[in-house]
């Protein structure tokens, strides 16, 4: 082959390549327009409906509670940068007390997800549909 041929090829697929692309953007594009804005209320119905005042308090609980654990784990950094002695207390107990304020920090964030999760599966299921008898 020769060199001009070469050219050639190579500028023909990179156009043909952009064309292509192209073409499947316009599709897609088109594709996206053409919905029906019915299905997509439907797909996204659930966030727009009225939600269950008792899964609202439980999700409100939830937020509160990985709140706490997140500021319980900024207190246990803060004292970690800026050391705070306990007068009475030995050097030991104060380790096992960071520990285990560190954990309750962790499990004050778990049990807040936790709440949220069960919150937002109660929405979940109030959306499916009635099962089929």
């Amino acid at each position: 082959m020769r060199a001009s041929t070469i050219r050639a090829t190579t500028a023909s697929l990179t156009e043909c390549r952009l064309a292509v692309t192209f073409a499947l953007c316009m599709d897609f594009a088109s594709a996206a327009w053409a919905r029906d804005a019915s299905s997509n209320e439907q797909r996204y119905a659930h966030e727009t409906a009225a939600r269950d005042p008792v899964n609202r308090r439980l999700r409100f609980f939830g937020r509160v509670l990985a709140a706490l654990g997140l500021a319980v784990g900024i207190a246990l950094g803060l004292t970690f940068l800026f050391p705070i002695h306990l007068v009475g207390i030995a050097w030991l107990a104060a380790a096992g007390l960071a520990k285990f304020t560190l954990a309750a920090s962790f499990a004050l964030i778990g049990a807040g997800a936790a709440m949220q999760r069960m919150a937002n599966r109660a929405d979940e299921r109030s959306q499916l549909p009635p099962p089929a008898s």
